[in-house]
């Protein structure tokens, strides 16, 4: 069995979120491993909420023209 803990963005479906998350980690573990999987365990922990408070990186504008 393989256990996943995750945070996911809002808005966002949780169980979609949580199925993509396990059928990635399933085709992984055979693919890239070759391990066959018997369960994959999804536990979303938490709910990330953008929130004014994020900065968020923007590319540094030339000060020279």
């Amino acid at each position: 069995a393989v256990d996943v803990t995750i945070v996911a963005d809002y808005p966002v479906s949780l169980q979609k979120v949580a199925d993509d998350v396990r059928a990635a980690v399933h085709r992984a573990m055979v693919d890239l491993v070759g391990m066959q999987v018997t369960e994959v365990n999804v536990t979303i922990n938490d709910v990330h909420v953008p929130s004014d408070d994020d900065v968020v990186a923007s590319p540094l504008e030339a000060r020279v023209e």
